[in-house]
């Protein structure tokens, strides 16, 4: 008799927080003009660029200290940066238009 496959338990909202910091850091990286790469915002931050791809796949807890100086080289707030992806989005739309 087979198995059922185990269930995929949902996320903790940690790991939420974690994956919207990730995507959204990556999302802001590609709108700032022009778009960053993970070895420039490697070498602003002091950080190694494996590093920031760990945060960007939710993969790796950060302080808050270090979500503000990324944050602030992307020119976001950490706050903007842990929203939920929908809203940040949002959040890019209304810095294109420049409001």
């Amino acid at each position: 008799m087979k198995r059922p496959p185990p269930k995929q338990e949902a996320p903790t909202d940690l790991q939420a927080l974690q994956q919207n910091f990730g995507e959204n850091l990556k999302k802001a990286r590609g709108a700032v003009d022009p778009p960053m790469t993970q070895s420039v915002l490697a070498k602003q931050t002091g950080m190694d660029r494996t590093h920031i791809s760990n945060i960007e796949s939710g993969k790796v807890n950060i302080t808050i200290e270090t979500a503000s100086q990324l944050a602030a080289a992307v020119s976001m707030t950490a706050l903007e940066l842990f929203s939920p992806t929908d809203e940040f989005d949002r959040i890019l739309r209304r810095r294109k238009r420049g409001r």
